[in-house]
């Protein structure tokens, strides 16, 4: 089976993904290592209720706000990987019932990604929101990331850009991610005849 065009698409795919993965740990290498605070209880006075607005008043602040740009980037980022990983388990899932070209491919890879998006949000704000913590967690490390692009950037460079860069190239990722996926499915579909 190595032969096969599938076979080399696949090993093309993980090759990209392995040179992705030891790009990225090579940039966060130089990295230093962090301490992590001390972990002590707050005081109750940080938990109680200014006296001027009454609990039912009181808003939750927007995750958006919360995490800022880098919860942002970070959301983007596993929505990157969830709906390229997703679409491909959905294309090999769904059987090749007739042999057929370009076509057939592009009806079968947008069918995956609709599938794949009603999947994502079949179960309400349940995905939604694993998502979002993930990207909680993941926010510091796109904080770094961000950091590290702001220094590489000119100092006169605006505070914006950074993200829209990131935002960009995560953008340019799914892309990369999706041409191969179709090329994969290009490559099925062919070879069903």
């Amino acid at each position: 089976p190595s032969s096969t065009p599938w076979y080399k698409g696949l090993r093309a795919m993980k090759s990209f993904v392995f040179t992705y993965a030891v790009a990225s740990a090579l940039v966060l290498r130089p990295m230093a290592p962090r301490r992590l605070p001390a972990i002590a209880p707050k005081p109750a006075a940080l938990y109680a209720l200014p006296a001027d607005e009454p609990a039912e008043q009181q808003t939750k602040e927007p995750l958006w706000k919360k995490f800022g740009e880098a919860g942002v980037i970070a959301y983007v980022g596993i929505n990157v990987f969830w709906y390229a990983i997703g679409v491909n388990l959905f294309l090999r899932g769904m059987p090749i019932k007739q042999a057929g070209g370009a076509k057939l491919a592009y009806k079968r890879f947008l069918a995956a990604w609709g599938l794949c998006f009603a999947a994502s949000h079949s179960l309400g704000p349940v995905l939604p929101a694993v998502r979002a913590a993930g990207a909680g967690a993941l926010s510091p490390l796109s904080s770094a990331l961000l950091k590290r692009m702001r220094r590489r950037l000119p100092a006169s460079t605006p505070h914006w850009v950074a993200p829209s860069l990131a935002f960009v190239g995560l953008c340019g990722l799914f892309g990369v991610l999706s041409f191969f996926t179709l090329t994969t499915e290009l490559v099925r579909v062919a070879a069903a005849a």
